[in-house]
């Protein structure tokens, strides 16, 4: 097996807290995540209180952006596994900020309309999906691979954070001042963002293999692709005459590096497994998250306030799953608590539609759901994106990350439009429930990779 990057990337092997890039890359993060709340839950609510949007509108609302997405996220993939991948947080950081401030500008003009959230909303989710993948890509040259879990945990800590203040702190700017300020916040955050980013001083080292598929714990042998970048031996550290591979840029050899990273998430059983239950669960969750607000308000009759404080309790909920994720992860069994949070995720998410009663009754339902679902669906998310860096190579992980995240976009969208035509026919309560059950079931599909008996031990034995 060839060296993990771990050996240069940290002082301490024990935490990531001692890696000072990794604290302001985590630093601005966690203000651009409370931003994010802001706008995550600002533009449905302003759609459905100021703009009067209907079901099948706000399922459009989701899916507008799906072509560019499914375009320029291969594209993406090959990209970061061809270029050094800090730059491109920056540039969707300060593209996400311009953009975000049409809103409060045409707000203060008297011009704001629906329209310009169908064009708003796409190009935020398309630049986000840049730059959560090249996180995700980024993420195991800043810290080395032996740390990803611990910052993967780190990171989602302060999204569960964000996750809890941010939705209340939305309801109340919208109820009190309006939609296009708390958007505006926003803005701000992600050029705040930006410039934490740009003050990391590390150098990145890019194009050179880490680990191979071959070499870990139940992967399929002969799974390995051969990529065009791919070198052999160990990763050097900067500075040290290294050589990186050029990369051709014939548009036969960037066809044949996307079919690279297509072979291998889908030749290789833990990949192909992670792939499928994540875009399975996006489906799902597509309805769930583009209805919730309606059935909030105009089913169970909460005020916006009110609904923005249930999903404040998601937020705690996440919050102790980013805490207790790593110690369950690497003491007590990492592919058998990836599985169960991916359940309970799903079976927790049923009382959503379960919900009725008076408004204190419903909203009880409501923050259920929030605590238990989420702390699950963090743990999840914490498992499965650091069983994907330590089991994808270096040179590839920007294009496995990208189909990934590309799959899952791609039908959560189709699932916004799904769900906006199930509630017309029948009803909200009906397409919450069908969101929840097809969440449950779609970690189904972790079952047919050997994910359950896998521990942290496996992943770093040669």
């Amino acid at each position: 097996m060839e060296p993990s990057l771990t050996d240069t990337a940290t002082p301490e092997a024990g935490s990531v807290l001692y890696n000072r890039d990794f604290l302001k890359l985590w630093g601005g993060q966690a203000l651009s995540q409370i931003g994010s709340r802001l706008t995550r839950e600002g533009l449905p609510l302003g759609a459905v209180l100021i703009l009067d949007a209907s079901p099948v509108a706000m399922g459009w609302l989701e899916v507008v952006g799906t072509l560019p997405v499914t375009l320029l996220g291969l594209i993406t993939g090959l990209l970061l596994d061809r270029l050094p991948r800090r730059p491109f947080l920056i540039a969707t950081d300060l593209l996400r900020f311009v953009i975000l401030m049409s809103i409060p500008l045409t707000a203060l003009w008297g011009h704001l309309s629906l329209w310009l959230l169908f064009v708003v909303k796409p190009l935020v989710d398309i630049l986000s999906l840049v730059f959560n993948t090249a996180c995700q890509s980024y993420l195991p040259r800043l810290v080395g691979r032996g740390m990803v879990l611990d910052a993967n945990a780190k990171l989602n800590l302060t999204r569960s954070f964000a996750e809890m203040t941010g939705p209340g702190l939305a309801g109340v700017l919208i109820q009190t001042v309006s939609m296009p300020f708390a958007v505006f916040l926003d803005a701000l955050s992600y050029l705040v963002s930006a410039l934490s980013v740009l003050w990391i001083r590390r150098a990145e080292r890019h194009g050179a293999s880490s680990r191979d598929i071959g070499d870990r714990p139940g992967a399929s042998k002969g799974t390995e692709i051969d990529s065009p970048l791919r070198t052999n031996g160990p990763a050097s550290p900067p500075g040290d005459g290294a050589t990186v591979p050029t990369a051709r840029w014939d548009t036969r050899a960037m066809a044949e590096e996307i079919r690279d990273g297509l072979r291998l998430v889908f030749h290789d059983p833990i990949l192909r497994a992670l792939a499928v239950t994540i875009a399975m669960s996006g489906l799902f969750q597509g309805i769930l998250y583009s209805m919730d607000v309606l059935f909030a308000m105009r089913v169970l009759e909460l005020s916006p306030g009110i609904f923005g404080l249930t999903v404040c309790f998601g937020g705690l909920g996440a919050m102790l799953g980013a805490a207790v994720v790593r110690r369950l992860g690497e003491r007590h069994g990492f592919g058998r608590w990836l599985i169960l949070s991916r359940v309970g995720f799903g079976l927790f998410n049923l009382l959503q539609p379960l919900a009725h009663g008076p408004v204190w009754m419903a909203a009880l339902f409501l923050i259920g759901a929030q605590v238990l679902g989420d702390g699950c669906g963090v743990m999840a998310e914490t498992l499965e994106t650091s069983l994907r860096q330590w089991t994808a190579r270096d040179d590839a992980l920007g294009r496995v990350n990208s189909v990934c995240n590309l799959l899952e976009n791609i039908l959560s969208s189709v699932g916004a439009v799904v769900g906006g035509y199930i509630a017309a026919g029948l009803g909200l309560r009906a397409a919450m429930l069908v969101a929840a059950i097809g969440v449950t079931l779609s970690a189904l599909w972790l079952f047919t990779a050997p994910i359950w008996r896998l521990t942290s031990a496996d992943l770093n034995t040669p």
